[in-house]
């Protein structure tokens, strides 16, 4: 390809093997492109191809040298089916032996000089440079709000782009005639991710919100966790992209298939619908062991994906509840081993393929015996009260529903408050405190009473509102930002979840739909407790995972304490 950007552009497709080809350049972009297609002449024939590529190829393209690119758009005949099957199992090795990986996130706009420089100066604060670090824009100036709109480009969102990425030998992103190495751009986010600036926590500008999800958050994980030079099993790399977004959605399994250790055999075929293919995909994953697989399912009214068992999750709902840290704590989603003596009791799962049921044995504990209302919940609400964005949504949601939760307690038993909690010993009040964040966070201020923590939140809260000025913002951050610690956990935990207490008096944080009469069940080799309804078949359906407080999981797992049975779940 070859000819200046004002001429039509002109390519030529290559017939080399993929391992006889010269060095060669691959593309990562996008398909979700409104703009209207682009016509390009390939070999004496018009090829219709998405705008973006389009754009792209007139910005990279050469006066006079040709340049060999690899362009899925181009390359693969994306209406033929058996070719699309084929190619993408390719992927991997296209992108592993490519020389360099260009990004292409679309055109500049006229705020992306000003990007640039807002890059060149974190950069330097990476370094370590002082000056650089004190010439930083305020958190709350507009040089944010335009780092948000840039990780809000479609790009940062999608899944295939992913495996692209991650096997690149060295990237380069494209905006227009802007560009920068992949690898700076890392090490720019991790450095705003990761800053100390008491005004980074308040993130009114969404940064950060953003550079935790889609290919930023994944990047951010592969890096802090070294998933690179481990050997990731699908599940995990199924997890840790839920955030990303594909357009088809069995491209949430292939498109990181190429990342993973074990690929279980799958095949790829788009003949194939979503259901079948993250069934199928469960399948593999529980004859393997991989049990683990049961706490990313919830109930069926979130899913996308309809007709999959209850068992099944369904991987393109990433606005699902917030895993809770029990299941994220088990490395590689590997089976906790039960002892030897329960082991022997066992039998390994069992799945009907043509009917979706699974049998497992399973250890009950628990009855639901009251839940709360549940917290519907939003992660993004805007206030008006823009400085103090989160902060302020925080503090009017506790105000309501978590106080709601909190009486519950005091009506059900009509407890003195001076009452120890069973299970811990803690007061009735710090121990509910404890369970609305799944005792993930330290309680603030050192308060064990729920009539302490919210004066003491509204003071602060309403002199930095009514005072207003930075001098005061500076003084009384550190002091809100216990605070909001511990509310930023009761917002992402408590999201589509709701309160229940059980037959034996113990408190717990489980899903939206939860009902009195719901069974809890532990199953060995899963981090966290279950919430099954019996149907009138005498089956379970899988409604969600759920944190009991004061319940030690891998003690009741090991010791076999409840009573061991076989259920089916559909």
């Amino acid at each position: 390809m070859t000819g200046n950007p004002e001429d039509p552009l002109v390519c030529s497709l290559t017939h080399h093997k993929l391992d006889g080809l010269p060095e060669y350049e691959a593309l990562s972009y996008t398909w979700a492109d409104n703009a209207e297609p682009k016509s390009v002449t390939c070999d004496g024939n018009i090829l219709t191809v998405q705008h973006s590529v389009c754009a792209l190829m007139k910005r990279i393209r050469h006066p006079s040298q040709a340049i060999l690119l690899w362009i899925d758009a181009i390359c693969i005949n994306q209406s033929n089916v058996l070719e699309r099957n084929a190619q993408v199992g390719l992927m991997g090795q296209i992108y592993r032996g490519a020389a360099s990986v260009i990004i292409w996130v679309g055109e500049e706009d006229e705020r992306t000089p000003v990007l640039d420089q807002l890059f060149d100066l974190l950069y330097a604060a990476v370094d370590g440079d002082v000056d650089a670090v004190e010439a930083l824009p305020w958190r709350l100036s507009a040089h944010w709000t335009d780092l948000a709109y840039f990780l809000d480009r479609p790009w940062f969102t999608r899944t295939w782009v992913l495996q692209e990425v991650c096997l690149a030998r060295q990237a380069r992103v494209h905006c227009g005639s802007f560009s920068w190495s992949w690898e700076r751009l890392q090490r720019i986010f991790g450095f705003v991710y990761n800053s100390q600036d008491p005004w980074a926590k308040l993130d009114a500008t969404g940064v950060d919100r953003r550079l935790q999800q889609g290919v930023t958050g994944f990047m951010q994980r592969w890096a802090r966790e070294d998933l690179g030079n481990r050997n990731l099993s699908l599940l995990r790399l199924l997890e840790a992209s839920r955030g990303a977004l594909a357009t088809e959605a069995v491209d949430k399994v292939y498109g990181i298939l190429n990342l993973a250790q074990d690929q279980l055999d799958i095949e790829v075929d788009y003949e194939k619908n979503a259901e079948y293919v993250f069934t199928d995909t469960a399948i593999r994953m529980l004859r393997r062991g991989q049990v683990e697989l049961l706490s990313h399912a919830s109930d069926g009214v979130w899913n996308n994906v309809r007709g999959i068992p209850s068992w099944v999750p369904d991987w393109t709902c990433y606005d699902r509840p917030a895993p809770l840290p029990t299941s994220s704590s088990v490395p590689d989603a590997d089976l906790q081993a039960p002892s030897e003596a329960l082991n022997t009791l066992m039998a390994q799962p069992q799945v009907d393929d043509t009917r979706g049921l699974l049998t497992i044995q399973a250890i009950s504990i628990d009855t639901v015996h009251v839940t709360g209302v549940p917290w519907p919940g939003n992660r993004h609400i805007k206030s008006p009260f823009i400085p103090l964005l989160d902060i302020w949504e925080i503090a009017s949601l506790g105000h309501t529903r978590i106080q709601d939760w909190h009486s519950i307690f005091w009506k059900l038993w009509q407890l003195p408050h001076e009452r120890q909690y069973v299970a811990t010993g803690e007061n009735y009040t710090a121990a509910f405190m404890r369970t609305i964040v799944a005792d993930t966070v330290a309680l603030p201020l050192s308060c064990t009473s729920w009539e302490q923590l919210y004066p003491a939140f509204s003071q602060r809260l309403w002199r930095l509102r009514r005072e207003g000025a930075p001098r005061v913002y500076s003084e009384l951050i550190e002091e809100v930002d216990g605070l909001k610690q511990y509310h930023e956990a009761v917002k992402t935990l408590c999201y589509k979840r709701t309160l229940f207490v059980t037959e034996q008096g113990l408190m717990a944080l489980g899903p939206f739909f939860a009902l009195p009469f719901d069974r809890i069940f532990i199953i060995p080799g899963v981090s966290s407790p279950l919430v099954l309804r019996r149907t009138w078949r005498g089956r379970y359906r899988l409604i969600g995972q759920c944190y009991i407080h004061g319940l030690d999981v891998e003690h009741t797992t090991h010791t076999g304490r409840g009573r061991l049975k076989t259920i089916v779940l559909e």
